[in-house]
C-alpha cells in the first residue's frame, strides 16, 4: 500500500512539472488525497509553498474553472487573509494551484494537542467563526429542502436499523420546514481549515452554492468529532451521540445554537450512514489495520459506534 502510494505520487509529481514546468523543481512534494475525481497536492519549489488540485473529472476544464470562482467569490467577500490566492490555473490541463497557508489543520490540532499551538476546543471556536462569516456574507429568503429527494438517494445504501430509522424520522419533522439558505463551502472538514500565526484560513473551496448553513456545519462536526475520539474520550455525548464538548466549542465560535439543530443532526447521519455502508464489505482485520495507520478513521468507527448505541436505547 505504502509502495503503490509512492508510486502515484512520484508519477503525480512528474505529470504537475509537465503541465506548470516554471513551478519546479520541487523541493518537496506530497499527495495528499488520491480519489477517483482528483488528486490533491502539497509542494515546495521555487514559487513557494503551494496546494493544488489536478481533477479527473469528465470535465476537468469546468471543475478548475467553477472551483476558481469559488475561492475568488470567496475572497471579494472575506478578503485576503480569510482564503489562500490563486497561484496557478489551467483549465486544459484541469490544474487549480493556491497558495499554501501557514499554520496547522484544525484536524491535528484536535488530535494531537500541541504546546504552542491553540487547544483544541479554541481550534473549533476559531474554525466555526471563520464558517460564521462565510454563512453572513450572503443571506437568502428561506426555502424548504427537498427532503424527498434528499432521502431517496440514501435509501438504497443506508442499512436498516436505529440510523436509518432515525434519519427517517428527523426528514418527517423537517420535510415541510423552512431553513435559511447561505454561501456553501460544501467540504468543511477539519483539515481543510488552516489556523496560523496570520488567523484562519480555509482551503478547498468548492464552486460556491446556495444550501442550509447546516450543510456546512455537519460534516465540521463529523471530522472534528472523528479526530476528537482518535483518542480517548471520557466526555459526555449528545442525544444521538456526537461528544458534548465538540458541539459546544463549535457553538461558542459559531455565535448560534446549530451544532445540536435537527437539520444539522440529520445531515451528520446521514453522512455516518454513508460511512457504514463503505465500511460494511471490510473485514475486522481490515478495519484494525486501517484504524493503526489512519487515526481519523479509527475516530470514525467509534463515532459509529456512539451513534448507533445512542440510537438503540
Amino acid at each position: 500500500m505504502i509502495l503503490k502510494r509512492r508510486r502515484k505520487q512520484a508519477a503525480l509529481r512528474h505529470e504537475v512539472l509537465e503541465m506548470w514546468p516554471e513551478a519546479g523543481p520541487f523541493d518537496q512534494f506530497q499527495l495528499m488525497r488520491d480519489r477517483e475525481d482528483r488528486q490533491m497536492f502539497a509542494a515546495d519549489g521555487p514559487l513557494g509553498p503551494v496546494i493544488g488540485n489536478v481533477f479527473r473529472t469528465l470535465n476537468p476544464s469546468q471543475s478548475v474553472i467553477n472551483h476558481a470562482a469559488g475561492y475568488q467569490n470567496v475572497f471579494d467577500k472575506l478578503g485576503p487573509m480569510r482564503v489562500p490566492a490563486i497561484v496557478h490555473s489551467a483549465p486544459d490541463h484541469g490544474l487549480l494551484v493556491v497558495a499554501r497557508p501557514d499554520g496547522t489543520d484544525v484536524g491535528k490540532l484536535i488530535a494531537r494537542p500541541q504546546k504552542d499551538g491553540p487547544e483544541p476546543d479554541e481550534a473549533i471556536r476559531l474554525a466555526a467563526g471563520w464558517l460564521r462569516k462565510l454563512h453572513d456574507s450572503v443571506q437568502k429568503s428561506p426555502a424548504r429542502i427537498g427532503m424527498e429527494n434528499l432521502l431517496r438517494r440514501h435509501a438504497a445504501w443506508t442499512n436498516e436499523g436505529p440510523l436509518k430509522a432515525e434519519i427517517y424520522r428527523l426528514g418527517a419533522d423537517l420535510a415541510d420546514l423552512f431553513f435559511h439558505q447561505t454561501k456553501f463551502h460544501k467540504d468543511y472538514s477539519a483539515r481543510n481549515v488552516i489556523v496560523g500565526p496570520h488567523g484562519v484560513m480555509a482551503i478547498d473551496l468548492r464552486p460556491t452554492l446556495i444550501r442550509p448553513p447546516q450543510f456546512d456545519v455537519a460534516r465540521f462536526l463529523r471530522t472534528a468529532s472523528g479526530h476528537r475520539l482518535s483518542r480517548p474520550y471520557e466526555g459526555e455525548l449528545t442525544r444521538i451521540g456526537v461528544p458534548l464538548d465538540v458541539c459546544k466549542a463549535f457553538d461558542d465560535g459559531y455565535r448560534r445554537n446549530i451544532a445540536q439543530d435537527s437539520l444539522s443532526e440529520l445531515q451528520l447521519l446521514i453522512e455516518m450512514a454513508q460511512f457504514a455502508h463503505e465500511i460494511e464489505p471490510m473485514s475486522r482485520l481490515e478495519l484494525a489495520r486501517r484504524s493503526r495507520r489512519n487515526p481519523m478513521f479509527k475516530g470514525q468507527l467509534v463515532l459509529l459506534r456512539q451513534i448507533e448505541a445512542a440510537l438503540s436505547r
